[in-house]
């Protein structure tokens, strides 16, 4: 094992705030989703969201360079929009 250990509590990772934060009830942190992304994908995998709602997922998955498959419904269009 390399490193440390993770942490179950990630305090580093604030809320989302300013231009992030689209008001969307369950939306996480783009911080949180990079972790996340980077810790269980690699960048020639496929990141699937299932429950995409305003678009974080898809936003950080992009950044990172992999390729996402998303089902959204027209709540979630309108946020993103």
């Amino acid at each position: 094992m390399r490193g440390q250990p993770l942490s179950d509590v990630w305090t580093d990772i604030p809320i989302s705030l300013g231009k992030e934060n689209l008001g969307y009830p369950t939306q996480k942190p783009e911080a949180l989703l990079e972790r996340i992304l980077n810790i269980a994908s690699n960048t020639t995998d496929l990141v699937l969201d299932p429950f995409c709602g305003c678009g974080t997922t898809l936003a950080v998955a992009k950044r990172l360079g992999r390729k996402f498959m998303v089902f959204i419904s027209r709540v979630a269009c309108d946020v993103m929009k």
